[in-house]
């Protein structure tokens, strides 16, 4: 067997790794990191039900930090198993659409709620002309932020978590009765390559509905480190689909070659999940360093200083605490 473009089981892939004391290495950097990740959320676990009262934030919050251990054990079970990967893509994938969406309502809640979050935005308008896809439409005008408008952005998060998920789940269906290969992802003579594009412009309207709330958010809200929270989770989603459908593209080009068994695609898949382990690794760290730190001092839209509030926690409990500020526009 040679240069085959399908998952090698484990016996296969553990025969052909007993002479490449590389990829060994590099196997177990991997368990490490994956394992350092698990622990850094495991502490943060710890110190937000230690020092984290408001339990209307805290689980959004604990969420988006589990995305990062969750996507690390998978794609660390896709390197140790290979047959396991659109499985364990189909569960990253929807844990990861469902974090989107969480985002998005922490930041409603950073503004005490939907009629908080709508009255901060009264007498001011959002745009829609913002990257990835949308920064040169010029016909794109601002627009006052109402239930609708809101609604509209969440339903452009939402579609992700049932298009990417459901398309994985397709695969996993089809892959394990024999009738799915690597290699057809890139025939445009096979629906899987259009269906991958469909997802591709699915994960980048789901980042365009991410930035238009975020752009909109940080002329309001005092919240600290808040684009470097939603820079985080920005960057996740370009690693987990988009860094995949290039390794392919370079394996179509044969860009990647092949080893024993493993095809240009299996290597191409292996690799992103070497460097999803890495990248969450990494994504992690800077998550913690987004939510986890001592608050200093919160003020309100009246930059009055708020009194007893020396808890280790980035966003205050109540309506009256809530950290955004209505300047004037």
């Amino acid at each position: 067997m040679s240069c085959l473009q399908d998952y090698p089981y484990t016996s296969v892939l553990y025969s052909e790794l007993n002479g490449e004391s590389g990829t060994i290495v590099i196997t177990v950097i991997a368990c490490i990191l994956s394992l350092f990740t698990l622990l850094i959320f495991l502490e943060e676990v710890w110190f937000f039900y230690k020092h984290h009262d408001d339990k209307k934030t805290r689980p959004k919050i604990l969420c988006l930090l589990a995305v990062y251990p969750i996507i690390s054990c998978n794609s660390l079970l896709s390197i140790m198993v290979p047959k396991a990967t659109p499985i364990a893509e189909f569960l990253s994938a929807l844990f990861l659409a469902f974090c989107i969406l969480q985002f998005i309502n922490l930041v409603v809640d950073y503004f005490g709620g939907t009629k908080a979050m709508l009255h901060a935005f009264e007498e001011d308008t959002v745009s829609f002309r913002t990257p990835p896809c949308c920064c040169c439409c010029f016909c794109l005008t601002h627009v006052k932020l109402t239930r609708k408008t809101l609604k509209i952005i969440k339903i452009m998060v939402m579609q992700l978590s049932f298009i990417r998920p459901g398309f994985l789940y397709v695969l996993s269906i089809l892959h394990s009765d024999g009738r799915y290969h690597l290699d057809q992802s890139s025939d445009p003579t096979e629906t899987f390559l259009w269906l991958k594009i469909l997802t591709v412009i699915s994960t980048i309207f789901a980042i365009y509905g991410l930035l238009v709330t975020v752009f909109a958010a940080r002329r309001k809200l005092t919240t600290p480190r808040f684009m470097l929270k939603a820079g985080a989770l920005k960057i996740t989603l370009i690693v987990f689909d988009i860094q995949l459908s290039v390794l392919f593209l370079l394996a179509n080009f044969d860009r990647i070659s092949c080893e024993g068994s493993r095809g240009s695609f299996v290597r191409a898949s292996s690799i992103h999940n070497f460097m999803l382990v890495i990248e969450t690794f990494l994504l992690a760290i800077i998550a913690r360093f987004a939510y986890r730190f001592k608050e200093q001092q919160n003020t309100t839209p009246d930059n009055k200083e708020l009194k007893g509030k020396s808890n280790f926690i980035d966003e205050p409990d109540t309506l009256e605490s809530n950290a955004y500020s209505c300047g004037k526009n």
